[in-house]
């Protein structure tokens, strides 16, 4: 059985994420993805960042959500690494030209 996990992105300064055990509960303090364009501004100006990712054979399986005043934009699902997604899981399964053009849609939908 394969479990799914859910990470919410929130700020502050960074943290090494457990992989794959239960849902895990973050503060509103916690940074997720490091603090570089267009990482951060996207976290700050959206309503809420959410990963959607699942273990499978050759690493984690994941896609991002967007959410901002009532839309939602959700990125394509790619496999990364384990040890990449540990170290950054913002940065592991969203592009950085995807979180570009995200963030291009926060921002006309301000």
């Amino acid at each position: 059985m394969k479990l799914t996990l859910i990470l919410l992105l929130t700020l502050t300064s960074g943290l090494s994420i457990p992989v794959l055990g239960a849902q895990q509960a973050f503060d509103k303090k916690t940074f997720l993805t490091v603090e570089e364009y267009p990482y951060k501004r996207l976290v700050r100006l959206s309503d809420k960042v959410l990963i959607h990712y699942f273990e499978v054979e050759n690493g984690i399986q994941c896609k991002t959500e967007v959410q901002h005043q009532g839309k939602s934009w959700t990125s394509d699902a790619i496999t990364v690494e384990q040890d990449a997604f540990t170290r950054d899981a913002l940065r592991a399964c969203f592009q950085r030209g995807d979180a570009k053009v995200m963030l291009s849609r926060v921002f006309d939908n301000r």
